[in-house]
Formats: C-alpha cells, structure tokens, sequence
C-alpha cells in the first residue's frame, strides 16, 4: 500500500521541458531561445519563453506574437471566432444558428504553406479548423443539431431523439473552401465530400498541393501511439495470508489451521514479456505498460491442537504449491533524467492458476498409535485471482529496474475465510 501511496503523491510530477525555438512578433521581429514545450492537447492561450536557461520566465501572448515554432511544430497566434455548440449526439440541441464565442489562443498549424490550415481545441473537446485567409484567421464554419427531416432522406442510424428529429449538420465550410481553393479547378467534387475532421481536410489539402504542382508546403501529421515489446524478469517475494472474513457466519466452524497458522513465505523467480504503448501529444512520454508473466510459489503451515494433559494431540501439515500466468496493465508517468527516466506506475492485475495443489496431512497422535489422513486443503479455490499493482523504476531505451508491490484477493473462495496475497519483486527489464 505504501507504494500505492507514493504514486498518489507524486503523480503531480512538475516537468521544465524547455527546448529551443523562435518566435515571431507581429512587427516580424524573430526572436530565439527556449520554449516551454507542453504538447499541448488543448490550444494555449500563452506559451511560456525564455531567452537561456537561467535568464527569467516570460509568456508569449498571442495578441502580439504571430508564430511560435517548437520540436518542428508551428503555432499561430490570434483572436478568433469558436463554433462552441456540442457535437455528442446524446448532447445535440435542436437550434441550427452557429453558437459562436470569441477567443485569444495559438492555434495548430496542420498545413503550413500558400494555402494554411489550422486546428484549434478548447476544453470542451470542440474541433474547429480555420484557413489563414490575407493574413487573418478564419472559421471554417460547421454545426451538428437536431432538426426535422424527411425520413426517406435519412439512415435509420441517424434517427436519435424521436422520430421527427434527426441528425443535421450545417456545412457553410465546403463554400468557404471552393472559394479558398479556387484554383483548383479538379476538385469540386473532392472539396464537396471532405467531412469536417483533422484527418480528412489534411488529406484534402494535400491533393490540392499535388494537383497544382505546388510542393512547397509543410505538413504537421498526427501523433501516434509508439510502441516498445521487450522481457521481463525477476526475483518475487511471496505471502498468503488466511484470515475469517468480516461477513463470516459466526456459527460457521471455520479450522484454526487455516486462521491460525502462519503461511511460510517464498521466494523464487517471476518473467514473462511486455508491450508499453507510448501516449501521443504527452510531454513525459505517460505511457500503458501490459505484461504477461510467469510466476508462482510453494508454502506451507503447520498447526497442532491438543487436550488439556498434552496426551492426545493433533497435527495438522499444509503444503501449498501454485503457479500462475498473470496479466498485468498499468498506467505509467515518467519523470526525464537525460537520458533516464524515472516512472511510476499502478493498475490491475489478473492471476489464473495454471498448477494448484494444496493437501493437508491430518496425524491423531495418542500415546498408544498415530493414524493420518490427508484431504484437500481448501474445499473451494477461485478460479482466478485480481488485485492491484504498484511500480516504481528507473530506465534508458532498453535497460530498465524497478520495485514492485502487489496485492491480490488470494485463492479461497471458501464462504467465510478470507485470504489475501502479497508481492514484491525487483525486476529487471530490457525493451527490443
């Protein structure tokens, strides 16, 4: 739990991730030094920049600054037009004039050229796109809403509200680019069936710089998920502890061997492989780490009744032997160290038993004879198990360390007798 606790605290990791760059006043001034790169989801509404590492902090407002050029992304500064509307179908309003609100932001710049696309995003998740048209920034304009239509005109999928409203959608852009586009005189028929998203109008712009011979433009693609497969392996401390469960019937006979006796610990080895999949647009590189691995323990207890003289006594001797296939899925956070990188992670975990034996030797011992038999140590077993898991670790491209702590529901799922399962491990790590 402690490390449980620790990845609570410093999840709120602060990262300096100032890398060089310029900016561009509006008087055309260039200005170089370091920019506060944030990969930002969201357009920002200032950029922070200073001119050397131990010089003093300053933000970049986009009411005087017309460009930020950072890590080969350019960002456009201005005051623009928002199409503010909700576009979830579930959150559709019924009204089809444009809810337009004004904003101060730097903008994405998607296609840099003669003809310049740009992306803006505000907290509400809203994706509005805008042409840079003689030097001003302007909406593409764009609307979903709920309104009656002829049922015939429209697929069942987009019936939504009742049967009298439908799906609509106001599509003024397609004008404004036949306009925009003017001299390609091709693409008509492309422009017109181009929907209202980033993927689409990049590719649209794209074709018209390929059909007007005209190469002299930038293209900023979308960020995608990178990925690392590797192995895994390790030295796991392992502890079963067995205990009456709170909601245990309290005329339920529950043996002392179970809830009395103390589980001896192991230690043995634990390995498999893993996929880390890297989120994009993400400064620290946050990533979701799964693994599929090996493991497994042997253990035992040993618990001895007796009467009153100590003639008569009973000894009970457990012997626990199981091995699991576990598949774990954590969210990560990454601290930069150079070329290291520290990172902590949680998430779940999921154990199913591949061998299970459990057996226990029953000896009646009186001081004529002894007689044994021996039954199975639980009446009942889970058929898998589930817990949570917790990491904290160091690593570069391919090496990496890191401490591990987990704990899972156990394997009894005997009615009243609880059971709890407890991991650590130091593991080493190398990606491929």
């Amino acid at each position: 739990m402690t490390i449980i606790l620790v990845f609570c605290t410093t999840s709120t990791w602060a990262q300096d991730n100032f890398l060089p760059g310029f900016y561009i006043t509006q008087t055309n001034d260039t200005i170089r030094g370091l920019i506060h790169y944030q990969s930002w989801v969201n357009s920002p509404s200032g950029i922070e920049f200073k001119l050397e590492s131990n010089q003093a902090i300053e933000t970049l407002s986009p009411l005087t600054t017309r460009e930020v050029h950072v890590k080969g992304e350019i960002w456009i500064g201005g005051t623009i037009q928002v199409e503010t509307s909700p576009r979830a179908i579930r959150n559709l309003i019924q009204s089809p004039s444009l809810e337009l609100s004004p904003d101060t932001a730097f903008l994405l710049v998607l296609v840099n050229g003669r003809k310049t696309l740009a992306y803006h995003r505000n907290v509400s998740k809203n994706e509005n796109f805008y042409i840079l048209n003689q030097g001003k920034l302007e909406l593409l304009e764009y609307k979903k809403y709920l309104g009656p239509v002829n049922p015939e005109q429209t697929s069942p999928q987009q019936e939504i509200a009742s049967e009298q409203l439908y799906e609509k959608e106001i599509q003024r852009y397609k004008g404004q680019l036949l306009e925009y586009l003017s001299d390609w005189y091709t693409g008509k028929e492309e422009i017109k069936s181009t929907p209202y998203s980033r993927r689409s109008l990049v590719a649209l712009f794209k074709s018209y710089y390929r059909a007007t011979t005209q190469m002299d433009f930038d293209i900023q693609e979308m960020a995608k998920f990178n990925h690392k497969f590797g192995v895994i392996a390790g030295v796991t401390y392992y502890q079963l502890d067995m205990f009456r469960s709170s909601g245990a019937d309290p005329n339920l006979s529950l043996h002392p061997r179970l809830t009395k006796s103390q589980f001896t610990h192991h230690v043995g080895f634990s390995g498999g492989v893993t996929a880390e999949f890297i989120l994009p647009r993400n400064v620290r590189h946050n990533s979701i780490y799964t693994e599929l691995a090996y493991h497994g323990f042997t253990s035992s207890s040993y618990y001895e009744s007796s009467n009153s003289s100590g003639e008569y006594r009973t000894e009970y001797d457990s012997q626990l032997e199981f091995h699991y296939l576990k598949l774990l899925g954590q969210y990560r956070l990454r601290q930069s160290l150079g070329k290291l990188s520290l990172y902590e992670g949680i998430g779940v975990l999921v154990n199913t038993p591949i061998i299970r034996h459990h057996e226990t030797i029953e000896r009646d011992v009186t001081p004529i004879n002894t007689s044994e038999r021996s039954y199975d140590t639980f009446k009942s077993l889970k058929p898998f198990e589930v817990g949570l898991g917790a990491s904290l670790g160091i690593g570069g491209d391919h090496l990496s360390g890191e401490i591990r702590y987990e704990m899972g529901n156990g394997l009894s799922s005997q009615p009243g007798l609880g059971s709890l399962s407890h991991r650590a491990s130091l593991m080493i790590g190398y990606n491929l």
